[in-house]
């Protein structure tokens, strides 16, 4: 098996580990409010960070390999720093926005706020935009290294902030924030040496051109938009219910999406980190069908396997929350179940994205992701003022599924993709088992017995997916 393989096999495991550690201790060491301040705090982060940096970072992954053909990375990264500055600044206008107009995190020090979602608008795009870059580009064990030590380092440093300090929401994130700080100087350093790519001041004149802007804006508008209605979908439910229902049930609810999406999103990554740097390089071509068929192979890799980790997550979320996270949210296995759910559409949505990425045709992203982020804001709201929020999960699935189901029958109209029902069945089918897991759901209070019992399906569903792998590799060679 090759070397570079097992290292990002070995350490997205232990990623997995360290995220799902971080959750357990969070929940230990905040109350449920500063818990729901966490997740307000990651919201409006991701405001800004959907709308308009994931834009230019897909830009950036879609140009990547040819930048570095040509060595010209460096000069490129320096105009693309130039933007994040000019960003982070307005997001402290942003922030003085929502908190003295639309009274959103009340609960926390504007100025400190604002300080705080500046540097990490900076910092912590720069540092998964490095590191990240080391994959793309096939320095696995590079990525691998960086990626863990600014996790562990993070949570390490979390800790000891928020025991020493104050225990609140913003100086648990401000560990994160010191680690991604550190990490991606030193990332820098080695990338640019990595990469032989020399910065040329020359050059950006060349760079910063009306027909380059043109391109990106052409690409990255559409996408910007899109990705406003995706945060509207998954995360703006944040600040209605803090403004509504209140910090307690976020801090329930959110915890309870958390597992969820922690899990969800381990698994996600690892299968971009893996299928991504190929699947990004064979669309560099002229010939629509060589794209379709790459979309094809790395949907029928990933989609299977997203659907396991659903039926996984759904039938053990007792023993996960037993596990995973404090006494005091031993109810939110609810919200877990659902959570579920609702990243398997959000997953298997952004891999149906992929396709406008390929064929640099977003503008088709936005009726779906403009539907299903209506929706879901729309119904949380009314679910908010009517004093039911436990009807809010119900509302997030179902405008997850209705993105899902009308962004798949636009790309079929825009390329000759095939999802390959088959496998996803053969995936339910074999991940039937974990059903059960429900059986001893009565004794899921016992922590021992919680442990082994995920051990030993997590066993399994390692099983499975590398079944389903040597099978889809063989038939689509």
């Amino acid at each position: 098996m090759d070397s570079n393989f097992v290292a990002l096999l070995v350490g997205r495991v232990l990623q997995i580990v360290l995220s799902l550690v971080s959750v357990r201790v969070y929940t230990n060491v905040l109350s449920t409010s500063e818990v729901g301040n966490l997740y307000l705090v990651g919201s409006i982060v991701g405001l800004l960070g959907l709308v308009a940096v994931n834009p230019v970072g897909m830009y950036i992954n879609r140009r990547l390999h040819k930048w570095s053909d040509d060595k010209t990375i460096m000069n490129y990264f320096f105009v693309y720093n130039l933007y994040l500055v000019l960003l982070a600044l307005f997001s402290v206008l942003l922030v003085y926005v929502l908190t003295m107009y639309f009274g959103i995190g009340s609960g926390i020090d504007t100025k400190l706020l604002a300080l705080f979602i500046m540097l990490n608008l900076y910092f912590n795009t720069w540092n998964p935009t490095l590191i990240g870059s080391f994959n793309m580009l096939g320095f696995r064990k590079s990525f691998v290294a960086f990626s863990l030590i600014t996790q562990a380092l993070g949570l390490a440093l979390s800790v000891v902030i928020v025991k020493s300090v104050s225990q609140s929401a913003v100086f648990w994130l401000s560990g994160q924030l010191i680690a991604q700080t550190m990490v991606t100087l030193v990332a820098f350093a080695y990338f640019k040496k990595v990469t032989l790519s020399v910065f040329d001041a020359g050059t950006i004149k060349t760079i910063i051109t009306k027909d380059n802007l043109g391109y990106l804006l052409t690409f990255a508008l559409p996408l910007g938009l899109t990705t406003f209605f995706l945060w509207m979908q998954n995360q703006s439910y944040r600040l209605i219910v803090e403004k509504y229902v209140g910090l307690e049930f976020l801090g329930m609810l959110g915890v309870g999406m958390a597992i969820a999406s922690s899990i969800a999103a381990a698994v996600e990554s690892l299968a971009q980190q893996i299928f991504s740097p190929t699947y990004y390089s064979q669309i560099n071509n002229a010939d629509p069908e060589k794209r379709a068929r790459a979309w094809d192979k790395m949907a029928q890799l990933t989609i299977p396997v997203y659907v396991s980790v659903a039926i996984l997550v759904s039938c053990l979320a007792p023993f996960l929350v037993k596990a995973l996270v404090s006494s005091k949210f031993s109810t939110v296995f609810v919200f877990v179940i659902y959570g579920a759910w609702i990243e398997l559409f959000r997953m298997t949505t952004n891999t149906i994205s992929s396709v406008a990425h390929s064929e640099m045709q977003t503008k088709y992203l936005i009726k779906a992701y403009l539907v299903g982020g209506l929706s879901a804001t729309v119904g949380v709201y009314l679910c908010s003022v009517q004093k039911v929020p436990q009807i809010i999960p119900l509302v997030l699935l179902l405008s997850g599924f209705l993105t899902m189901a009308m962004l798949y029958l636009s790309m079929k109209k825009l390329s000759n993709i095939c999802i390959g029902f088959n496998r996803i069945f053969k995936s339910m089918a074999l991940s039937s088992v974990f059903a059960i897991g429900v059986l001893f759901h009565p004794r899921s209070s016992s922590l021992p017995f919680s442990i082994c019992m995920l051990l030993g399906f997590g066993v399994y569903f390692l099983l499975i997916q590398y079944y389903l792998y040597l099978e889809t590799t063989r038939q689509t060679e």
